[in-house]
């Protein structure tokens, strides 16, 4: 199959390739014949591989601290001074030139709006606006689209730009009872000043000689967005077509731009599933999970936004982009190239298809993520950026190229109270690592461009230029100067936070919910993830003339996020070492803290029996089968627990007999891995040091052959590692290598020997 989608996409160059002019073929027939033989069989090689499907060049990675920082600091200082002289002015007129416009903007809507209400035409559309009545509207500059709700209406297909979301409740619910909900929870939902809480649900887009204006939408009624669904859909093939026809079907201008429809008996179990289409001028992903959580559910979990992205640095960011914003952009638009790969090779917009995931299982993700010390998203990224490669890959690209990724970032912050409906996201660019080979390499690189992304103001330069380019030229211009800076990203990556828990609606519980953004027509594929009770949901939408089946970058998101899961398995947590060791001690404190020194001792001997026992019993099953199974593996796991534990002895009894002779003992070896080490690419050596001298040298060997086991992950592939003179290569470090095994159990002999011999 793969041979067969590469040759019709060479066929599909090559015929694409324009047919030489007649001059060209007159000079080729003067050269000498071999000449032009070499020049047809150059062309012909040069048909044969287009730009698109070219491998990339191969670059070795670089630690960051070898990394030659010179000529990024002297361009930096270069730009900064720049910045400084031209930045700030221009920032300032741009100011006033913003404040004029918005004057003379809601000037001329007002005056556009009472001329459409009260003309008497016999057109309909202005007839059924006239029948409103104009005694009745209120003109406020609080119901004007704002630059990033006007963004996604200024297009002449804006009605593409709608969001799609899926949720799954158990059956037995009704239209009926979602439009009770809906009417009691949401539209009649006050807030302080008695206004309603969220108007965009009974608010109609009105285009005005200004921009766009939204307008109550005296005709509503229920009954015209909340319907049944006609035909039977009963398996996901049937509702993933009916979705690929629903991306292309429009809203209707003449009532609010959302709708919901109820799918009953789906599946197996006979769910309910409602399908929820809404325009992405009228509200975000993030505002509509708050508005499901804290309002329309029946168990209110009363949900907060996140943490602002970047917020640690954002007023600083703020203050730099009031300098950095003009010239930043300016790059933007003239220097950053359009990508050019498999996803984007400059075709026409066409119809989407979609697909998504079964149940991720969060704690894999969050583990992922605790053990690398990055956010989730930088995983969600990563996973995105290993998907990507493996496509091209699979497409006959062998080294594929970087491709840009367009991240919406949420700019609000919660003020408390009711969320506010609107858009308020920013969308920015960064490379994802698709070039680099390796999984946890790549997600160190995502870690590191995202960190570099929430330092730059990058977010709020972006945010800026909707804000100040659509209210002050026109809308024909500013569309054409914001989408030549959006449409050079190839992939767009939503993450949702959800609700941790099962949410309820009508006594139904509400199993599973599923989301697509829409992006712009010019960017093919969209990764959206969202997080619900203990569970993740990643749906694709991809253009279907490049992806023919999205399915596979599903398939290939979930493999990258097993692949990091089983490369971090033997990695601890940072701090999980320490916890666990604190547990230890809170859970035998009974046993260590309280006994004396003769309990103490005998429990010392006990455990050293249980770890001669457990050794022996592991000599006798490495003997016998050939390869490490369960049980050697469950042994090895009680043999580290029981080490812990004779450590945890060892320590006390040293720590008592230090304050009985007076001497300071140094245990900061132990301290030395700390939880903070674990962000670093490189760690310092180790170093294990005692104060104690004389007779006491066995106490060291002792303590060092029980502790350095604790500092090494209890996995059985490590417990085989051992240091002897006989390991030469890696390949003997093998749990199925016979020379490993029996060095393994000399040394946990020797060990056991040792320690006999001190203690008697």
């Amino acid at each position: 199959m793969m041979e067969n989608n590469k040759s019709e996409i060479l066929n599909e160059n090559a015929n694409s390739q324009s047919s030489p002019t007649s001059e060209s073929i007159i000079i080729n027939n003067q050269l000498p014949p071999n000449t032009q033989t070499q020049k047809t069989g150059a062309a012909s090689s040069k048909r044969k591989t287009p730009r698109y499907l070219r491998n990339a060049s191969i670059k070795l990675l670089t630690h960051p601290v070898d990394k030659n920082i010179a000529w990024s600091f002297l361009l930096s200082i270069i730009f900064a001074a720049i910045s400084v002289l031209t930045g700030f002015p221009t920032v300032i007129v741009l100011v006033w030139f913003l404040f004029i416009a918005l004057v003379v903007r809601i000037l001329i809507a007002k005056c556009s709006i009472y001329r459409r209400l009260n003309r008497e035409h016999n057109d309909i559309e202005r007839d059924q606006i006239q029948n409103d009545g104009p005694q009745n509207i209120c003109i406020t500059a609080d119901n004007f689209a704002r630059p990033p709700e006007s963004l996604w209406l200024h297009d002449t297909s804006f009605n593409l730009y709608i969001a799609h979301c899926l949720f799954f409740l158990e059956p037995g619910f009704s239209c009926a009872k979602l439009q009770e909900l809906i009417k009691l929870r949401i539209l009649n939902k006050t807030n302080e000043e008695g206004w309603p809480a969220f108007p965009r649900f009974i608010q109609k887009i009105v285009p005005v000689c200004s921009g766009y204006y939204w307008l109550d939408d005296n005709n509503f009624s229920l009954d015209n967005h909340i319907y049944e669904e006609k035909g039977d859909i009963k398996s996901n093939e049937e509702l993933q077509n009916h979705l690929n026809e629903l991306m292309c079907q429009p809203l209707p201008l003449s009532k609010p731009l959302w709708e919901i429809r109820l799918i009953k008996d789906f599946g197996k179990n006979k769910d309910t599933v409602l399908v929820i289409r809404i325009h992405q001028a009228v509200s975000d992903a993030i505002t509509l999970i708050l508005i499901l959580a804290n309002y329309l559910s029946d168990n209110q979990q009363l949900l907060k936004l996140r943490t602002r992205f970047g917020s640690a640095t954002f007023f600083l960011n703020l203050f730099r982009a009031l300098f950095v914003a003009p010239l930043t952009f300016l790059g933007w638009l003239v220097f950053r190239k359009r990508d050019y790969n498999f996803f984007n090779r400059r075709h026409k917009p066409h119809n989407r298809v979609v697909a998504w995931s079964n149940n991720i299982k969060f704690s894999k993700v969050l583990r992922i993520k605790q053990v690398m010390r990055c956010s989730l998203n930088d995983v969600f990224v990563s996973a995105a950026s290993g998907a990507v490669r493996a496509y091209f890959t699979r497409h006959g690209i062998r080294n594929p190229p970087n491709v840009t990724l367009s991240i919406p970032v949420d700019l609000r912050f919660d003020r408390g109270g009711i969320p506010e409906m609107g858009c308020r996201f920013s969308q920015v660019s960064v490379r994802l690592p698709s070039n680099t080979e390796g999984a946890v390499p790549r997600l160190w690189e995502v870690r590191r461009r995202m960190e570099e992304l929430k330092t730059s103001p990058d977010t709020l330069v972006m945010f800026g230029a909707v804000y100040c380019l659509l209210p002050i030229l026109p809308e024909a211009v500013a569309q054409w100067i914001l989408n030549t800076v959006i449409r050079k990203a190839t992939v767009v990556l939503a993450n949702v936070p959800g609700p941790e828990d099962f949410l309820t609606l009508g006594s139904k519980k509400l199993k599973k919910i599923i989301f697509w953004m829409s992006p712009r027509p010019e960017i093919p594929v969209v990764f959206s993830v969202i997080s619900y009770a203990g569970s993740i949901q990643l749906s694709v939408s991809a253009d279907k003339m490049v992806v023919t089946q999205p399915q596979l970058l599903i398939k290939e998101f979930v493999t990258e996020l097993k692949r990091l899961s089983h490369l971090l398995a033997r990695r601890r947590i940072p701090g999980e070492h320490r916890r666990r060791s604190h547990f230890t001690e809170e859970r035998r404190l009974a046993e260590i803290i309280n006994p004396p020194d003769g309990e103490l001792q005998q429990k010392l001997h006990s455990v050293q029996e249980e770890i001669h026992a457990v050794t022996l019993e592991l000599n006798k099953l490495l003997g016998e089968s050939k390869s490490c199974g369960p049980s050697e593996a469950k042994l090895l796991q009680t043999l580290d627990e029981l080490k812990e534990e004779f450590s945890e002895l060892m320590r006390e009894l040293r720590r008592r007999k230090s304050l009985a002779d007076g001497i300071v003992l140094n245990n900061q070896a132990s301290l030395l891995e700390d939880e903070d080490m674990d962000g670093e690419l490189r760690r310092r050596p180790r170093r294990l040091t005692l104060t104690t001298p004389g007779r006491r040298a066995s106490l060291s060997t002792m303590l060092a052959s029980t502790t350095r086991p604790l500092a090494t992950p209890t996995i059985s592939h490590h417990a085989f590692v051992v240091s002897t003179p006989n390991l030469q290569t890696a390949e003997d470090f093998s749990p199925t290598s016979s020379q490993t095994k029996s060095s393994f159990l000399q040394v946990a002999q020797e060990r056991s020997g040792r320690r006999k011999s001190d203690f008697n």
